[in-house]
């Protein structure tokens, strides 16, 4: 089976298909890009949310990621596990209305900067 190595900063790990992962970069207005390699462990009520790297990334950095025979490796240990809230999102109207707005705020702020640099 195959799985991946993940060399960001000083750190290395591997995740071995155990656990449907991913690896994502996001941003925001407010804090930039962040990296975050997470994963699901589990089924149902036994599912646990697993993150190995959840950190900021900064001008000049880089990640690299290697697709690896998993059967040949050993998972590296999550560095937080949680219990999975199967209802993640209970949110008030209040609180949902003021998430779509910082949603739209960070698109608007996107696409004015990828005009400006000729994208869109």
């Amino acid at each position: 089976m195959r799985g991946f190595r993940i060399k960001f900063r000083s750190e290395e790990i591997v995740v071995t298909p155990d656990f449907r992962s991913s690896v994502t970069i996001f941003y925001n207005s407010s804090n930039g890009y962040e990296l975050s390699v997470a994963g699901i462990k589990g089924f149902g009520d036994d599912a646990l949310d697993t993150f190995w790297i959840k950190s900021d990334m900064h001008i000049g950095e880089s990640i690299e990621i290697e697709i690896i025979n998993a059967d040949e490796q050993v998972c590296s240990s999550p560095t937080c596990v949680k219990k999975l809230d199967p209802n993640p999102l209970k949110l008030s109207e209040k609180q949902k209305q003021q998430m779509l707005t910082e949603y739209l705020k960070d698109f608007y702020l996107l696409e004015a900067q990828l005009k400006k640099k000729g994208v869109l």
